[in-house]
């Protein structure tokens, strides 16, 4: 598969493992009214919001660090987790500074923990199915048969 096959294809997929698990929570949790209520509204709501992430702070990190950095799983998991965790993060403060809605420990350790994992797999995912390293080694490749 080519190489932007392949990274296309993490973007799509690499959210799947942060919906499936909000999906589930919805699933298991006592039922409510509206939108939360529904595991396949949870699971739809939570792929476009980690999409929109994707397309604001995914795609301009990966074009930082594919040319900068050794292609790392973990370096790619971090970047998941900070992708998923920074709006969240920044939402939860103007909620705070407005005086709108009070964060509590119980939402911040559950927001902390669904998206911060969901992030981390959302990062490894994307590295497992992109593989950067692939890239990295068929350039070595290439440079090796030059001086050959």
């Amino acid at each position: 598969m080519r190489a932007f096959a392949r990274v296309a294809l993490g973007f799509v997929v690499a959210p799947a493992p942060l919906a499936v698990g909000q999906a589930l929570v919805f699933a298991l949790w006592p039922r409510g009214t509206g939108f939360s209520s529904h595991p396949e509204g949870m699971f739809l709501g939570t792929m476009v919001y980690a999409y929109a992430c994707q397309a604001l702070l995914g795609v301009p990190l990966w074009l930082a660090i594919r040319r900068r950095r050794p292609a790392d799983l973990r370096l790619y998991a971090l970047c998941g987790l900070a992708i998923m965790l920074l709006p969240m993060v920044i939402s939860a403060i103007g909620f705070r500074l407005t005086g709108y809605a009070p964060i509590s420990l119980a939402r911040a350790a559950y927001t902390f923990v669904s998206f911060g994992l969901g992030g981390l797999a959302a990062g490894a995912l994307f590295w497992g199915v992109a593989r950067p390293d692939l890239r990295a080694r068929a350039r070595a490749a290439e440079v090796a048969r030059h001086f050959d």
